[in-house]
């Protein structure tokens, strides 16, 4: 047996079916004006934050990534110069020649100078710490 849907006019007047059909149209219609439920609310709030804490997260790998970068290359640098002042010493360069030492600071200072310094032999090192000990005599 099937049964046949009793139409909302013989259950209720006509006037009282139209205005349940007009207030069932703009419950659906203004669903999205309607406050939403607190749980979902709160659940559309932790997704923003997490959200926020992960672009905020990024951004602070970005600042650590950049500083340890600067910080590598002033660490690179300054092994560099122990490096040449290592060389200076093998040279013959000594801190008790006021002159020559200063010499050594003034090549620390050029890039290029400390990566000829670098590749070149003793006595090519000795003679650009001589460079530079005259250069400094000269007049400008």
């Amino acid at each position: 047996m099937t049964k046949t849907p009793i139409p909302l006019e013989s259950t209720l007047g006509a006037r009282e079916a139209t205005k349940q059909l007009k207030d069932s149209k703009d419950f659906f219609a203004s669903q999205s004006k309607r406050g939403r439920s607190p749980a979902v609310r709160m659940n559309e709030g932790i997704r923003n934050l997490t959200v926020s804490l992960d672009n905020r997260t990024e951004a602070l790998k970005e600042i650590w990534h950049e500083r340890n970068q600067v910080r590598e290359k002033k660490n690179d640098k300054m092994d560099t110069i122990d490096q040449v002042i290592q060389l200076a010493k093998e040279a013959g360069a000594t801190e008790e020649n006021e002159r020559q030492w200063i010499d050594v600071l003034m090549i620390t200072q050029n890039e290029a100078a400390m990566r000829m310094f670098k590749k070149s032999e003793a006595k090519g090192r000795m003679a650009i710490i001589k460079h530079y000990a005259g250069s400094l005599t000269r007049p400008s």
